[in-house]
């Protein structure tokens, strides 16, 4: 892998999840009926996936 900045990083971690979210849309099937707190746990695996993935792919492209 070529080097690759934080921004670039990141930018393929939300793609990354955007597939997931696309190819497994039941992912979540157990939060589509509950209340905020469900959105909210939703919210934040969505941020920490970003985040650890971005993380990854930038040290693993030093």
């Amino acid at each position: 892998m070529t080097h690759l900045d934080l921004l670039e990083a990141r930018e393929a971690a939300i793609k990354m999840l955007e597939k997931i979210l696309e190819t497994q849309p039941a992912l979540f099937q157990n939060a589509l009926n509950a209340n905020e707190k469900s959105g909210e746990a939703m919210a934040q695996f969505c941020e920490r996936f970003i985040e650890a993935y971005s993380a990854y792919l930038f040290v693993r492209a030093q």
